[in-house]
């Protein structure tokens, strides 16, 4: 693939019966291997929305879902931009711009999610990566990429967020990443009287001992608790 543009424009993708799912709003890329090689791929430059309104429905990719990077797959210059993403009824989001599952060996550089929206209303609801996020994704490279304005809001009784702006499983090296101008927005729970968990507005890392760190830049992430019923209550 070079130079594709797959939504250039408002449009929407709506999930709403029970138990649904959205795999990528936009673009859906399964079981690669092999040698493959992208360039310049905009999955969405526009005002696009992504909803999941179905009981215990999920976003996995509110733009992009990648599915068993097995060998040897680069994808250079992703770009999504203007989306908004929400999910409601005990829905929750994974990658609300993009998603890699199970990723071996993928390189990913000159990655470009801005402008991203996204919202959880209820509860249980979870937003894991406000902006990308990687799962059991061991071989994975990110590199000369930018998650920038990135709004994640967890409202009502949410259960919370991992990684405003990344949530990364597994991955082995980051280079010259940026993550900035990100607003998380976290709930206060009344009924236990402690946040909900609300875990790295810039970046959460988990499950790896040796990864490579070079030129990683988090920059005004901004953080705010909702105060419940039980009144007003300081970051």
């Amino acid at each position: 693939w070079s130079n594709v543009t797959a939504i250039h424009g408002a449009a929407s993708t709506t999930c709403s019966g029970e138990g649904c799912g959205v795999y990528g709003g936009v673009v859906f890329v399964s079981r690669t291997s092999g040698n493959s090689r992208w360039t310049n791929v905009t999955a969405i430059d526009g005002a696009a929305s992504t909803t999941c309104s179905g009981v215990q429905c999920g976003v996995h990719g509110g733009a992009v879902f990648m599915y068993q990077i097995t060998t040897d797959v680069e994808l250079v210059g992703l770009h999504v931009r203007n989306l908004t993403v929400l999910a409601s009824n005990e829905s929750s989001i994974f990658g609300a711009g993009v998603l890699v599952v199970t990723s071996e060996a993928l390189l990913a550089s000159g990655w470009n999610v801005l402008d991203i929206s996204a919202s959880c209303v209820s509860s249980q609801c979870v937003i894991t990566g406000g902006g990308i996020a990687f799962l059991k994704s061991q071989g994975t490279r990110l590199q000369s990429s930018n998650v920038s304005r990135v709004s994640v809001q967890c409202l009502e009784k949410c259960g919370g967020f991992f990684g405003g702006g990344v949530f990364a499983s597994g991955v082995m090296a980051f280079q010259d990443l940026s993550v900035d101008n990100s607003t998380v927005t976290c709930p206060l729970h009344a009924t236990t009287q402690s946040a909900a968990s609300c875990v790295g507005a810039g970046i959460m890392l988990d499950g790896r001992k040796d990864q490579h760190w070079g030129g990683v830049h988090i920059l005004s992430c901004r953080v705010s608790i909702l105060a419940g019923a039980i009144g007003s209550v300081s970051p």
